[in-house]
This record gives structure tokens, sequence and C-alpha cells, in this order.
């Protein structure tokens, strides 16, 4: 069944000089997941239109809107950036930072570091969690990340080693309970 999670991509009217970037995960086409990459970097430092999409083959793609501002057709990319992306769920926690959620639950924690140019260059991935079997997540910047139950609970997780992957963590927290919703996402994150 196709998914679609309407993504903003939108700057702050109040600073020129910070990114602020929805993440969200979307799904295309059968086989083909999209998600856009947060950044709370200076806009100078940030990946900016960075896109990213994992194929029916488990493939990592890499793409750039350089057209972004303007909503002109300019792309660089697509680029490959990764073999093996067979996850349940894919989503951004920005700066890089891609987490993947396997069929058994376990939360990876992997950083992009060639994100600015499409370089298939990683940050060795992590195991950061377990037992994540949600109906939805996604993340709302700064190392936090929602899910939502199958008996719709919101619960709220704070990663605190989300900048390299440690193992460190606050709540989870029941933050709401009746979200039965079509799509979720969040705006504005790490702001």
């Amino acid at each position: 069944m196709k998914k679609l999670i309407t993504s903003l991509v939108t700057s702050s009217p109040l600073s020129f000089t910070h990114s602020l970037i929805l993440a969200v995960l979307i799904v295309a086409s059968p086989g083909l997941s999209l998600f856009v990459v947060a950044s709370t970097l200076p806009q100078q430092a940030a990946a900016q239109g960075v896109i990213y999409a994992a194929t029916n083959d488990n493939e990592l793609m890499w793409y750039r809107h350089d057209g972004r501002g303007d909503g002109s057709f300019r792309w660089t990319g697509p680029k490959k950036v990764g073999n093996g992306w067979n996850f349940k769920q894919i989503f951004s926690g920005g700066d890089g930072v891609v987490y993947g959620i396997t069929n058994s639950g376990d939360l990876m924690w992997y950083r992009h570091d060639g994100r600015g140019d499409g370089s298939f260059r990683w940050t060795e991935p992590k195991k950061v969690g377990n037992g994540w079997d949600f109906k939805q997540i996604f993340s709302g910047g700064g190392g936090v990340i929602y899910g939502i139950t199958n008996s719709g609970d919101l619960m709220w997780y704070r990663h605190d080693g989300y900048a390299d992957g440690s193992f460190r963590w606050t709540g989870p927290k029941k933050v709401g309970n009746g979200w039965d919703f079509k799509d979720i996402f969040a705006d504005e994150p790490g702001s």
C-alpha cells in the first residue's frame, strides 16, 4: 500500500543563518523510500536540499536539489552512498544522522559524513535501541524522536547521544493518546 507523507522544506523567515528543514519519510512509490535530511547547522555549513532514497535493491541514493530556493529543476546526483538499507522504517535525525529500524525492532544510528557532496563517507553504524515497534515514527529535531504505538499513544524519546551515536537516552514518556492519523510530521525540528 502506498503511503505518502507530505513534506515541507522551509527556511525560517526570522533567521537567514539557520536552516529549519523538516525531516520526514516519504514512500513515493512501491519500493522507493525518500526522506529529507534536516539540518540545524548554519546554512553555510549545512547540507542544504539533501534527499535520500532507498531503492528496491536496498541501495541508498543521495540527491541534492540545488534549485530548492527558487523551485528550479537543478539537481546534483543521484549518487549511491550505501548498500544493505533493508529497514522497516528509515528517518532522518538531522545534521546527517539517519536512523533505521530493523524488522526485529533494533534502532540503528548512522551519520553520513559525506552528506554535503554525496560522497560515500559514513561514521560506523551503531545499535542505539531495541523494541522499536511503532505504527509511525518521526524526528522532532535535536535528538527528539516521536513514536506512535498501535493503540495510538504518542511516545517521546530524546536520543541524548544523537550527535555521536552513543547509547544515551531520556524517556520514553507518554505525551499523548488518540494519535490515530493518516500522516504525522513535525514542523521546524531542531529550532
